[in-house]
């Protein structure tokens, strides 16, 4: 998980959500079957992110596609790439 201090972080709301002409692009949804609804939570960036960590998308600018194939090829590839599998190994 994350460094519970990160759930009390200050969010930059000056900064607009990714927008596509299907709408919004958000990175995570959270649903709730007893109300019917929906939410879009915000928080820090996790360093150590699979999707979106400056690791990952460095490594996708530099390599393009030979980094797609690593991370289809390979399950562990980005926890690996990224330190989320010794920070796994660590706790």
């Amino acid at each position: 998980g994350q460094c519970p201090a990160s759930i009390h972080s200050d969010v930059d709301e000056s900064v607009p959500d990714a927008v596509s002409c299907l709408g919004i692009v958000p990175h995570t949804i959270r649903g709730f079957l007893s109300r019917y609804s929906t939410v879009l939570p915000t928080g820090e960036a996790f360093s150590q992110c699979v999707a979106c960590s400056p690791t990952v998308r460095k490594a996708f600018t530099d390599e393009g596609f030979t980094f797609l194939l690593k991370v289809f090829n390979d399950l562990d590839y980005l926890e690996n790439l990224t330190g989320l599998r010794a920070m796994q190994l660590a706790t």
